[in-house]
């Protein structure tokens, strides 16, 4: 998890000096981040209703054992 949060620092402290170099690309590069963030979170709600789904029928059905694909044994000595 830290890795993830210097990741972002160094990307926070790029942005910063980038757009202190640039300040007339602050709006363009605002609205096209919010734009990369909406279809992310769009796609986050899809994929989270779609497992619901997969959670609930798998209760449905009493199949709440592992696909078979996941049950074999291939690799394993």
């Amino acid at each position: 998890m830290e890795f993830i949060s210097l990741e972002l620092e160094l990307s926070v402290e790029r942005l910063k000096r980038y757009l202190l170099k640039h300040p007339e690309k602050a709006a363009e590069l605002a609205i096209s981040y919010f734009e990369d963030f909406s279809v992310l979170a769009i796609e986050h709600k899809r994929l989270e209703a779609d497992f619901k789904q997969l959670q609930s029928d798998s209760i449905k059905t009493g199949s709440a054992s592992l696909p078979l694909f996941l049950n074999s044994n291939r690799g394993v000595s």
